[in-house]
Parts: C-alpha cells; structure tokens; sequence
C-alpha cells in the first residue's frame, strides 16, 4: 500500500485537485493499494483561526470573510462537477442524473459545513471565550471540506472515492485538544475497520489529514501541520509500504532557494536528521511525522505536486552523509516573559507554555533563563495577542520583539563553522539555542538580517561540500 498526503496549495482549487488525483491515480497504476489524506485548502485554517479569535474577542464577524472561503469551496466544487458530469456523460448516458445528484450532494454539505461554522463562531462570541476544544471542532471544519472535494475530482474520472472523517472513529487520541497525542493501538483496529473495506471493494479513502477525535468522540487536532502526522499514522497502522508527502517544494533543500538559487535538495536522510531537521522548523515536515513509521521501517519520501518527475527526499532508516541544511523561518516574534517574584521555577515556565498551547500559540523554539528569572519564546507573529493574553492570564510581564527570524543549521560538525560565519555577518543575535551535541544550532536575529545571515552560512557550511 501507498499512502499519499497532499497539502494545502496541493488541493488549492479545482485545477491543482485533478491535478493531485492524476498523481495518486499513477501510483495506483503501480498495482498498489492508495489511500489518500489531505489538508485544507491553502490558507483556510488560518482563516478559521482569525474568525475564532476575533469572536471570542468580541469582534462583529466580518461576513466577507466566511463568505470568500465558502465561495472558494463552491467554485471548486462546481469545476469538479462540471469536470464529472462532462467527462462521463456520453459513457454514461442516463446516469448523469446520478452524477448530478452528487454535485448536488456535495453543495449541499458546503453550505451545511458553513451554517455550522457560524452557529460555532455565534457560540463563542455569546460566551466570549475560545477554549481549545471549541477551536479544535472550527479549524476541522477545513479538512471536511477539503476531503469531499477531492473524492469529487477521483468521480469525475469515473474512480470510486469515499470521503473518511478521521475525527469519526478513525484516529483516536487522548482529550488534550490543539496538540492530541494518538493512540496508536487502538487507531490501529479502527483504521483497518474503517478502511480496509473501502479500499478491498476497489474505492479509494480520501481522509481527512490534521483532525482525530478521543474515545469520547469529541474532535482533536494533531497541531498545525499535522496532516504529515496523520498520513504517518495511517501508514503505520496499515502496513504501508511507503508513505509520501506532495507539497509545492522538491524536498528537503541544503537551504530557502528564494534566498541561495544554488541550494540544492538533500536526496536522502535518516530518520534521526529528518526528525530534527523538522523540529528546528522545516515546513515541508511536520516534527512528529518519522515517529510512527520508524518502527515498521517505512520509508516517507518528500515530492513536489507542480514537478512530478523530480525524486524529491527519501527519508528512512538508512544512514549516509548529506550536506548540512539551513532551516530559515521568517514572520516570528520573540516573546520575552519575566516574573516579579523571586525564585523563577521550572513549573512556572511550564504552566505558560501549556496556557500558550491552550491557546492555539504555535512556538518555534523556547530558551528558559533562571538569571534573567523569564522565559524567551519564539512565536509567529500573528500569534503574539494571544501568547500576551495567555501571559497575562499567570500574572507575567511579557515584552515582543517583532520582525524576528530563526536560522536553523543541521549537519554533523556545524556548531563552530556556523557561529564563526554568523561572526563575519554582524548580524545581531537576539538568542541562540544548541539543538543537539555536535549536529545542530539555531540562531534568532532581526528579520532583515535573515538573508545575509543564510547566505553566509550556506556558502561557509556547503562550498566545499561534495569536494575533494
């Protein structure tokens, strides 16, 4: 078996949905089983999030802005089923009514998914509160959306595709809502009920990525980004023989190539580095993704959707030498936070994390200072009200330094060539973190300085790399 994740710009309107089905139709073609996750439509969930937000803010809901995302969602629904019903109607003569009823159908459920949408948001701005499990039930709302219309783009070319909830019964986790963790014993029993009938009567499951429930059958989130995470989980629970993620990049590059044009895609890496390549915040790789496929030994190869023939990075167990890969992360804010009290603990700093993560507050990296009595928290930008609140709420003084930016350097023996190419930069150094003993570093400095800075460790990290 097959499994294939498409992310968000992957599934991004009817053109790039048939595009990703004649993708997951070639591995078909292959003779293997596929199941197919996806992500929400690109930009969705962080419009979900500002909407929830704002209401619970008590913001007058801006109608303009649930109308675009609905409208996005209709348009790409009708391409689809003008796509179905075109392409089979003189195949299937009298059975277009049929075909029809599906379009039908499947409007129907938008504006359904929509209408509940609203009564949520309406929900939260009565009781003037965004709890977490609220937002975990408003951002699945995407992915729902997202995997109907997908297996609309596998019926238009006459291919049987059945949308599966995964927050119904299929990935089941514990109850800590906006960063779930799973159960994989019991996800596995349900996946092989829930899906191994589809998938043995010829239909592809098209599920949706990011979303789970607990045993009480309320929904979950893995964390954003966890559509990764779900493709892996299913894999593992079936048996996969792989597992791949399309995204709109090559793989995993030795840098930004908008920043270095001679960066070039790593081809292969162990487990170990993928996994810490995407904790110091490589986007095309959600952290927990390697976890579950490590075991069962399956291989997770990375590929680009709009460059099909490019091999992309294979990640698996194997261990060989790759260049060292600069990780660069624009849009944060640092969030310093400190207390008045004396005696600075470490259950303080941890009680703020859980209230940022309560919160729906993404955090990059953290740097817990028992000196300075506060902690340093590397946050995205559009998250830094929320983070102050969730500050507030422990009784904590929190200053935010905008426009910071994260360089993260990954490769066996970087520490001290890293540090010394950052020197030549005179880049200023907002905070600096060792991500592992000899194999990792991460630098924190303005925004306008992260290109410099990438570039000058690029060429110092990766010039003489390959060469005798």
């Amino acid at each position: 078996m097959l499994v294939m994740k498409f992310g968000g710009t992957s599934v991004d309107g009817a053109a790039n949905i048939s595009n990703a089905v004649d993708l997951a139709l070639e591995g078909r073609r292959s003779d293997q089983d596929i199941l197919v996750v996806v992500s929400a439509m690109a930009g969705t969930t962080d419009a979900l999030v500002g909407a929830a937000r704002g209401a619970a803010a008590g913001e007058k809901l801006d109608p303009a802005i649930v109308d675009a995302l609905a409208e996005r969602h209709k348009k790409a629904a009708a391409q689809l089923g003008g796509q179905m019903v075109g392409a089979q109607r003189d195949a299937l003569g009298a059975q277009c009514d049929a075909l029809g009823a599906q379009c039908d159908a499947l409007g129907a459920f938008i504006d359904q998914t929509f209408g509940t949408l609203n009564s949520l948001l309406q929900s939260v701005s009565i009781l003037g509160e965004l709890t977490p499990r609220a937002l975990d039930r408003i951002i699945s709302l995407g992915e729902s959306l997202s995997a109907r219309l997908v297996a609309s783009g596998f019926n238009a070319r006459g291919v049987a595709a059945e949308a599966v909830d995964a927050n119904s019964n299929l990935i089941v986790t514990d109850s800590v809502f906006g960063e779930a963790a799973p159960d994989l014993s019991a996800t596995r029993a349900a996946a092989r009920h829930r899906l191994e009938p589809i998938i043995s009567r010829g239909a592809i499951p098209v599920v949706t990525g990011f979303i789970a429930s607990n045993r009480a059958g309320e929904t979950t989130t893995l964390g954003r980004s966890g559509s990764d995470y779900s493709a892996a989980i299913l894999g593992a629970a079936l048996d996969a023989d792989e597992v791949w993620i399309w995204s709109d990049v090559n793989g995993i590059l030795t840098a930004d190539p908008k920043i270095v044009p001679e960066a070039r895609v790593i081809e292969h890496l162990s487990y170990v580095t993928a996994a810490e390549l995407a904790s110091c915040g490589a986007e095309v790789l959600h952290p927990k993704t390697i976890r579950p496929l490590v075991q069962g030994k399956i291989p997770l190869r990375l590929k680009n959707t709009f460059n099909r023939s490019h091999r992309g990075t294979l990640i698996s167990g194997r261990f060989s030498e790759h260049p060292p890969a600069i990780i660069s992360t624009e849009g944060l804010c640092l969030l310093t936070i400190r207390t008045e009290k004396e005696g600075w603990k470490p259950d303080e700093a941890a009680a703020t994390l859980r209230r940022m993560a309560r919160a729906g507050v993404r955090i990059v990296l953290f740097v817990q200072s028992a000196w300075q009595q506060g902690l340093s928290v590397l946050i995205p930008a559009a998250d830094a009200e929320a983070a102050m609140m969730a500050a507030a709420a422990g009784n904590l003084a929190a200053n935010v330094r905008p426009r910071a930016a994260a360089a993260s350097v990954i490769g066996p023996g970087v520490i001290m060539p890293a540090m010394a190419a950052l020197g030549e930069t005179g880049a200023t150094v907002l905070a600096t973190l060792q991500a592992t003993a000899d194999a990792g570093i991460i630098f924190v400095v303005p925004e306008d300085d992260l290109a410099g800075v990438v570039r000058r460790l690029h060429a110092r990290l990766n010039g003489g790399w390959g060469k005798d």
